[in-house]
């Protein structure tokens, strides 16, 4: 009897068998949980930052918009651009708070930078208040010598793969075959041109090209009608 208890005793128990198929069922399920786990968090890191991308680069756009409309005919002897970078003076609201919320003549300056270890590009807005006279369209003046207060700078992006201005002109606004002239550069001392077109790239594995393309293209008010 007491031997037949010892073997019931034996014979409840696992085998050594058994002990390493339950342990590579638990290894297997446990790595099938911590791969599942990686990946879903590397879908939400990656979602997270392309949609800030995605509304910097809007917000970013809605704001030079918003400038370029508010640019000063009167001083458009004074812009000065390129593809990198442009600079004007408009009436608009100032991002600086402590200039108060009312529209004024401000100095504007957009432009980009490389992010530090190669991490995209970063768009940067800069403003000063005008506290003297604007030079005239006769004058030698080329801006150098205005008045202004303290330069603020604002980054309105960053992560961009790509950013440029355009310049834009129609030489014969009555001639229907008359192509639009696209210039990188525009210099002081030409005024206004037609248009001013913004390009911004930003990172989108959902597309072909692994990039979308934001462009957008502001019309000047009181810019000649023809170059």
């Amino acid at each position: 009897m007491l031997t037949n208890k010892i073997r019931r005793g034996a014979s409840a128990g696992f085998t050594l068998a058994e002990l390493l198929v339950a342990s590579t069922l638990v290894a297997i399920v446990m790595g099938a949980v911590y791969t599942t786990f990686v990946s879903a968090s590397q879908v939400w890191r990656f979602s997270e930052t392309n949609l800030h991308a995605y509304h910097g680069a809007r917000t970013a756009m809605a704001v030079m918009r918003n400038d370029l409309q508010s640019a000063m005919a009167g001083a458009g002897h004074l812009m000065d651009g390129d593809r990198r970078s442009l600079e004007f003076y408009a009436v608009v609201r100032p991002m600086n708070p402590e200039l108060g919320r009312e529209p004024r003549i401000m100095w504007i300056r957009y432009r980009v930078r490389r992010g530090v270890g190669g991490d995209g590009v970063r768009l940067y807005r800069e403003e000063a208040e005008v506290r003297g006279q604007l030079p005239l369209v006769t004058s030698d003046d080329d801006g150098g010598a205005i008045r202004r207060g303290r330069t603020e700078s604002f980054e309105l992006t960053d992560g961009l793969k790509g950013f440029e201005f355009r310049y834009l002109w129609v030489r014969d606004p009555g001639d229907q075959m008359s192509a639009m002239v696209r210039e990188d550069r525009h210099p002081k001392g030409r005024g206004l041109p037609q248009g001013v077109m913004i390009s911004m790239k930003v990172d989108d594995p959902a597309s072909d090209t692994g990039e979308t393309l934001f462009n957008s293209i502001v019309a000047l008010r009181g810019a000649p009608s023809h170059r």
